[in-house]
């Protein structure tokens, strides 16, 4: 059992902020995804394994090398990394609530590169295609996905990152998985704005809840110290 409430609902936090930006992801990556993976639908499958596979493979490592670097910024502040984590998270359900991820500054040089590499990928045959393409994910201009890096960077450990950073991924497996294999009949039942509107205010709801819990550990903390209770 966790010394801190906060020790677990971090890594929840992490997984339903995937699952509610998968929303978005739906309507984006599904039908591009399916586009580039190609072949009949028996090959889709099996594709589509490799592509979540090598996505979250690429999300993982990224979080261990964010949450390394982070680490010693994290170890030089007063704050115990739980509370930390537990703030950008807030932080991440807010902007993402508000739609500021739409202006976060996007990395060009990056954005060339994915076109170029994917380019690549898609010459490799349908066996490890889905498998390239999954790998160059990161690759591609997100907000979501930067902030989500930023926040893994405090972590405070490469193995604090890596943990935010697969569970983020394996949140967007579901909603991106089901655009993928069965788009057309999707898009024809789901409006891209009401969507978009369940996202948001869902993820406003997130930032709330996880904002109070994390103000109802710190009062519950603070009083325990302030009685003496703790040695």
């Amino acid at each position: 059992m966790t010394e801190n409430p906060l020790e677990l609902i971090n890594p929840i936090s992490a997984l339903l902020a995937g699952l509610l930006v998968s929303l978005h992801c739906m309507g984006m990556c599904g039908p591009l995804t399916c586009v580039m993976l190609g072949g009949n639908q028996k090959s889709k499958v099996s594709t589509l394994g490799g592509y979540h596979v090598g996505k979250l493979l690429s999300y993982t490592s990224l979080g261990a090398i964010a949450g390394a670097i982070g680490a010693p910024l994290v170890s030089s502040l007063s704050a115990p990394p739980v509370y930390l984590l537990s703030g950008s998270m807030a932080l991440f359900f807010l902007v993402t609530a508000l739609g500021l991820d739409r202006h976060i500054v996007k990395i060009r040089f990056m954005n060339r590169l994915n076109r170029a590499l994917t380019r690549q990928a898609l010459k490799i045959r349908s066996g490890f295609r889905g498998l390239a393409l999954g790998t160059l994910t990161p690759l591609i201009p997100c907000g979501p996905l930067y902030l989500i890096i930023w926040v893994a960077a405090l972590a405070g450990t490469a193995s604090g990152g890596a943990t935010m950073l697969a569970l983020f991924g394996l949140g967007t497996v579901p909603g991106l998985l089901l655009a993928q294999l069965g788009w057309s009949t999707l898009s024809t039942h789901v409006n891209p704005v009401k969507l978009s509107h369940w996202r948001r205010a869902l993820t406003f709801a997130a930032c709330v809840a996880l904002v109070m819990r994390s103000l109802a550990d710190i009062n519950i903390e603070s009083l325990i110290s302030s009685s003496g209770l703790c040695h």
